[in-house]
């Protein structure tokens, strides 16, 4: 039997938006529209610049994307199923729910710094 790696299960995740929730700030949301959001989303789905600087262990769970003169980030990360801890197994899918959240690349850089975002 089979057991599927995280990469393959983040893959499958991100290609499908199957089995996980998906969060867009709302300062995304007002920023880029419902047209934008559903090209941003595109450019993650389809998304295939996995390196060694954003994807060191080769889950691909991260990424960068250009989009409207701005720079987007992408991150899935695993949650136990009632959504209050990190998973334990992220290759469990039965103890996992994977979540894959957008934000500026701006907002990211102020909350590693402490400062607010839009």
């Amino acid at each position: 039997m089979h057991t599927q790696t995280v990469e393959e299960l983040n893959d499958e995740f991100r290609q499908t938006l199957l089995g996980g929730r998906v969060a867009i700030t709302h300062g995304v949301a007002n920023a880029l529209g419902s047209d934008g959001c559903e090209k941003l989303m595109d450019r993650i789905i389809n998304y295939e610049g996995f390196v060694i600087d954003n994807d060191r262990y080769d889950e691909h769970n991260f990424g960068i994307v250009f989009m409207s003169g701005k720079t987007f980030i992408w991150k899935i990360d695993y949650y136990s199923t009632d959504m209050e801890n990190t998973s334990y197994d992220p290759t469990d899918t039965d103890v996992t729910q994977r979540v894959c959240s957008s934000k500026p690349l701006c907002c990211y850089s102020l909350v590693l710094s402490g400062h607010a975002c839009w």
